[in-house]
Order: C-alpha cells, then structure tokens, then sequence
C-alpha cells in the first residue's frame, strides 16, 4: 500500500500508530512520510486491537442466537475486508511464485502477475477452510476473542524480525518503502505481542507460540533459498502461516485441558 503523505502533525508515536493501521487495514486514516519502519511497534497492537473488535462483534451476534458455524464464517469475512484481502494476496502470490517458477527471477516476475494459478488457489482455498473450522471449535468453546486478538497480534508481529534480520528481495519493494527497523521497534512489538498473549490466555500461550515457530521457521528459509529474501507478498504468507499456526495451538491447547 502507497503511503499518502499529510500534512498533519503528530507526536511521532501517533504517527507510526497511524500508518500501521492504514498499512494494515482499509481504514481511511490519514498518513505521514514517516518510515514505515518506525510503526512496526504497533504492529502487533494493531493487529490485536482488531482481532478483538471483529471478535466483540461476533460474540455479540451470538447473543442473538447465531451459531458458532455461522459466526466463524462471519469474522473471516470481517477480517478479510477489514484487509482489503491484503494479506490473502500475499499467500496466493507467494505459493505461485514459489513452486510455479524456475528461478529467483521468474518467481518474483510470477509474484506481480495480477492473476492466480493453481499453487496460489490452493493455499488460498486452504487457508480459508483451516481458518473456518478451527474458529468454529473456538467458538463453541468460547474462546473467540481471545483467539483472535492473540493470533492477530502474534501474527503482526512475526513480520517485524523477518523484515529486521533478513535481506528484501527487491530494492525497490517493500524493504525500500519500510527501511530499517530499530531494536527498539522490536522489542517494543515483541512485549506488546506477548503482553496481550499473556494477559489473555496465561500459559496457554507458549503451545500457539511453539506452533507457531514450527511452521514459521521452514517457511521463511525457504523464501530465503527460492527468492533470496523477503517481498511484500511473502510477509502476508507469513502472516497467513502464523494466524493458522497460532489457531492450530489453541484448539490443541482446549483438547490438553
């Protein structure tokens, strides 16, 4: 997403809050020039504020009676519009370009093709129907808000290392628009991630966290090996990957109790 500059002045803090959500969402808030990369320590706040307003929305659609099979499919619909599908075109993107190309070069020109392939329809149709079941089992257990915000904000935040520790594939991607991000950034999103993870769900949190880790580490090496570092599309892959993962943990989590 192009960043629209303003001519609003604020504290640097509210600007960074700012441009993470109109990075992140199709809210219509107003953007600055800052980088990019001094907002990555509200990423996570960002993606947890939202998780829990679509979930508060849901759960209040139960009250009136609708079932859990319905309001999964209902918060999915509300976060992928909340997006704009932003990070549902990295995943199919990404899954084209990977395993469709045969080079670095014929992946990343794949990757900006406007049309999907196979690879990419799959992952998408995938994603949708993981993310459908398991928010159903949360649901019913009532464990939907917390599930969302956690798994919003851990999501977010698995961004931010991939963006600090690994080269951009592309020096006019989505590296250039970012730039650096500061340790401070980092662990700022990092306690703010588990802050709210913790706060919610106590130490029910480490198995989505180890889950997570499990599916995001073989992930990003090979977007490494096969792009040699990471894209915009590849960070809403990676995003996807998380939400599902940390999801996964959670309804493992409700059959240990």
């Amino acid at each position: 997403m192009a960043i629209k500059p303003s001519k609003i002045t604020r504290p640097n803090f509210l600007s960074s809050f700012f441009n993470a959500v109109g990075f992140f969402t199709r809210f219509p808030v107003p953007m600055d020039a800052t980088p990019l990369g001094q907002s990555t320590w509200a990423w996570p706040l960002v993606g947890g504020l939202f998780g829990g307003l679509i979930g508060c929305i849901s759960v209040g659609l139960a009250q009136i009676g609708i079932p859990a099979e319905i309001l999964a499919p209902i918060s999915l619909a509300l976060l992928i519009a909340l997006s704009g599908g932003l990070h549902e075109d990295g995943l199919a993107d990404t899954f084209d370009g990977l395993w469709g190309g045969r080079n670095t070069e014929d992946r990343l020109r794949i990757m900006t093709d406007s049309h999907i392939g196979t690879y990419g329809a799959l992952a998408l149709i995938l994603s949708l129907i993981l993310r459908w079941s398991l928010l159903t089992v949360l649901f019913k257990n009532n464990l939907a808000i917390e599930a969302l915000i956690t798994s919003g904000a851990l999501s977010r935040f698995s961004l931010i290392p991939v963006i600090k520790f690994f080269p951009s594939a592309k020096v006019d991607g989505l590296g250039a628009l970012v730039g650096q991000v500061s340790s401070l950034s980092f662990l700022t999103g990092l306690f703010t991630c588990f802050a709210l993870g913790a706060a919610l769900l106590g130490t029910i949190l480490l198995l989505p966290v180890l889950i997570s880790i499990m599916f995001f580490l073989p992930l990003i090496l090979i977007i490494k090996s096969k792009l040699g570092g990471y894209t915009g599309d590849t960070l809403g892959c990676i995003q996807q990957f998380t939400e599902v993962s940390c999801l996964i943990g959670l309804v493992i989590s409700l059959s240990l109790t």
